[in-house]
Parts: structure tokens; sequence; C-alpha cells
């Protein structure tokens, strides 16, 4: 699974949403359990 590098900075709300539910798509679901934290953690910094 590639590592994707988002800069909140560059989003708006709704559309980190939709980056996210793009991107969890794409990924089986006890990967996106394992992946969710991590990922909404980097949105966070």
């Amino acid at each position: 699974i590639k590592k994707i590098l988002i800069d909140k900075n560059d989003l708006f709300e709704d559309d980190r949403r939709n980056v996210l539910n793009k991107f969890y798509d794409n990924i089986d679901f006890n990967s996106r359990k394992r992946l969710k934290k991590d990922i909404i953690e980097l949105l966070n910094l």
C-alpha cells in the first residue's frame, strides 16, 4: 500500500473527506481500520 501524504492546508474539510473516502475505497476493510487512525492523525498535524 502506498503511503499518501495530504497537506491539509491545500484542502477544505469536505474535499479532505472526499479524498479520504476515495482512498478508503481502494483498501480492504481490515487495512482501512488499521490505517484510519494514522491518516486522521496525519491530517490533524
